[in-house]
């Protein structure tokens, strides 16, 4: 296997050394307290990337890209990048692949054999991510793409999405919303421009209180006549 699927970092966690001893006076025993908190965080990280390795083998990419992610959090190591980014590639998530990628590559580590194999997986991942240039405005509008990825007008840098159907919508109190849908094909770039308008202020109804015709004082009537 290469180094894209062979999962080649369980090393990284493959060794647990022995607790150092107790020692009686307070700084000994602060530090001692350090190193098993240290060790116990290292063995909790070698748990996690053996868990994702047997997940990812599984092909639950999901669960292996988050068993990933807290081996990585636990102790943070460039090479864990790697697996994290295949779990994306797998999941059809480019735009996270590329970046995890491209941190290991920027760490300096890892054979020349392995870098040129990873670059090149990177050279075709590119090929499913498109640039999203948004012109919007008034300034200040809140966009939201496919409900989940939210930012503030004006947007200066392009974004990067994978390729296929996108929705943005955009919102700003007072102005009426827009929601529109676009297409991105991977390696090219893809304009939207959204001109939000004013909302129309809706007509003021006046209530005039209607009042109830006069009703005629009955004349009162003598049951018997007067003498």
């Amino acid at each position: 296997m290469n180094i894209r699927h062979a999962i080649a970092c369980l090393l990284l966690f493959s060794s647990v050394s022995a607790l150092p001893p107790v020692f009686p006076t307070r700084a000994h025993a602060q530090e001692n307290a350090a190193a098993q908190d240290a060790e116990s965080t290292k063995i909790r990280a070698k748990q996690m990337f053996e868990q994702g390795v047997s997940e990812y083998e599984a092909g639950q990419y999901t669960d292996a890209l988050e068993s990933f992610l807290e081996a990585y959090r636990l102790k943070p190591h460039p090479m864990v990048r790697v697996n994290i980014a295949n779990c994306y590639d797998k999941l059809d998530r480019p735009v996270e692949a590329i970046s995890s990628f491209e941190l290991f590559l920027g760490s300096g580590l890892g054979s020349a054999q392995q870098k040129a194999e990873i670059k090149e997986a990177v050279k075709n991942l590119k090929k499913r991510v498109g640039k999203l240039v948004l012109l919007v405005s008034p300034d200040g509008a809140k966009l939201t793409i496919d409900n989940t990825d939210q930012r503030v007008a004006p947007i200066k840098e392009p974004i990067s999405l994978h390729s296929g159907r996108h929705k943005l919508t955009a919102e700003l109190d007072g102005y009426e919303p827009v929601e529109r849908e676009f297409e991105v094909k991977g390696d090219s770039s893809t304009e939207v421009s959204i001109r939000l308008e004013r909302a129309t202020a809706a007509p003021i109804v006046a209530v005039v209180p209607v009042e109830e015709p006069a009703t005629a004082k009955a004349e009162p009537v003598a049951s018997e006549p007067a003498e």
